[in-house]
């Protein structure tokens, strides 16, 4: 993550979240690329693949494994106090827009909608990256 703060100077929203994740977030760009300039940087983070190890290479460069998500967004406001980082689970975002620089989005939801629904959540998906696109239209947008 700190590599993509420090090479981006315009705004720019980032989605964390696993392989499942992944794909929603390519159909997300698709659907806000008409309004936003989109690029794809995908990370591998780690091995083994356990969510507190990879989570903590993609938010810490310091080799901590962190199991609080909490904790591993305040590590990464820490190394940048003076950038404006907003980190938003986009299902609690409201209609105001966000005045921070970098945008860290997470969406937990499709974690645990693929493993509880397991291939019945494939009926879902296209829902949800509309409510993800709507969600990050709505943080941007300038008012």
């Amino acid at each position: 993550m700190q590599k993509i703060i420090d090479e981006n100077s315009s705004k720019i929203a980032v989605i964390v979240g696993d392989g499942v994740a992944y794909e929603i977030a390519c159909q997300v760009a698709k659907k806000v690329n008409r309004d936003f300039k989109c690029s794809q940087n995908v990370l591998l983070a780690d091995i083994p693949s356990e969510t507190e190890n990879n989570m903590s290479r993609i938010y810490m460069a310091n080799g901590v494994t962190e199991k609080v998500q909490s904790n591993r967004e305040k590590y990464l406001q820490q190394q940048n106090t003076d950038k404006a980082i907003d980190f938003i689970k986009l299902d609690d975002v409201n209609d105001e827009a966000s005045h921070a620089h970098y945008l860290i989005c997470t969406y937990k939801d499709i974690d645990d909608m693929g493993e509880t629904l397991q291939h019945k959540a494939l009926k879902y998906f296209p829902e949800t990256i509309n409510f993800f696109a709507e969600k990050i239209l709505t943080q941007f947008r300038v008012k």
